[in-house]
């Protein structure tokens, strides 16, 4: 008798689900190492130079520009048009509307970019900590696909020692067959025969010899 007969095989989902989870493991190992990656930057504080952040510096930029378009544009020149009405073009008067006007573009400047760099500063170094909380949930993850591959490969293996183990105690059925058949057919002779098996006896009288029964 086939083990394959005694042991029902994998049903065809199961090989499916087993063929599905090998090739989800590559993928979700992909997915995890760049989380990986990602996580490792920004615990080693990549993301906390404004420089390695586009979006923010294009974001300052933005705000930036009319500011500096004001002074280019209207404030420079009405300082330059007011010396040229009044004849103090050159004097220590300009020269100070200029260094007052260039104060206050510079710090509004610099309040824009506290404004706009700080917060972001510390929300970063908030998410370090975070990823810094959560690198040992991250790095043990990563064997999560190996472990899922693991276990439908378990079932496998299971199902297969199945068909071994039925496949072997088949054979030594099979090899002891004769042994057994041999000691229905002896306990048999003995059920035939009342239970009793043949006996020989010798006895000896005295002085006559001996006799048999």
């Amino acid at each position: 008798m086939l083990p394959n007969q005694q042991v029902a095989p994998l049903t065809q989902q199961q090989i499916d689900a087993m063929n599905s989870v090998s090739t989800q493991a590559g993928g979700a190992q992909d997915f995890l190492n760049s989380a990986q990656n990602q996580q490792l930057a920004t615990l080693q504080g990549q993301y906390l130079n404004p420089q390695s952040n586009p979006w923010l510096q294009s974001y300052y930029n933005a705000a930036a520009q009319p500011m500096v378009q004001q002074y280019q544009q209207a404030i420079a020149p009405n300082i330059l048009q007011q010396a040229a009405s009044s004849g103090t073009i050159g004097s220590q008067g300009m020269d100070q509307a200029f260094s007052n006007a260039q104060q206050g573009l510079a710090q509004g400047l610099g309040n824009l970019a506290a404004n706009t760099f700080e917060p972001a500063y510390a929300q970063e170094r908030q998410l370090q900590q975070n990823a810094a909380t959560g690198a040992g949930n991250t790095a043990s993850s990563q064997f999560i696909p190996s472990q899922e591959e693991m276990q439908s490969g378990q079932v496998g293996q299971n199902q297969a020692q199945n068909v071994l183990q039925t496949g072997y105690q088949n054979a030594y059925q099979q090899a002891m067959w004769p042994f057994q058949e041999l000691q229905m057919f002896g306990q048999g002779l003995g059920t035939a025969n009342g239970g009793m098996g043949n006996s020989v006896s010798v006895s000896s009288g005295g002085g006559s010899g001996g006799g048999m029964k």
